[in-house]
């Protein structure tokens, strides 16, 4: 599964590195933060770090100014579809704007 879906310079440095991050990143959410917060957490990083590449590689025509890998359009397809995932899942009814 590494060769087909790392990326082939993190095979050779670090293999496994994303699922790593991804694993750190989730045991942290869910210890650090209540509930509610860690599932929106692991959400935005789920949906968002697998839409945004398909996107960004299928349609993406500008570069994002950060990095020479990744498109625009691949982020704001990320962010998208994250918040909408996230409204989904995620009760609302406790939020007070006043």
């Amino acid at each position: 599964m590494l060769d087909e879906f790392e990326r082939k310079e993190n095979l050779k440095r670090l293999p496994g590195k994303s699922v790593i991050y991804f694993l750190i990143g989730t045991w942290l959410a869910i210890l650090l933060f209540p509930k509610d917060i860690a599932v929106a957490a692991l959400l935005i990083l789920t949906i968002g770090d697998g839409i945004s590449p398909i996107i960004g590689m299928s349609y993406g025509k500008i570069k994002h100014p950060f990095s020479n890998i990744k498109f625009i359009e691949g982020s704001i397809a990320g962010a998208i579809l994250s918040a909408l995932g996230i409204m989904l899942f995620v009760y609302w009814g406790y939020i007070n704007i006043s």
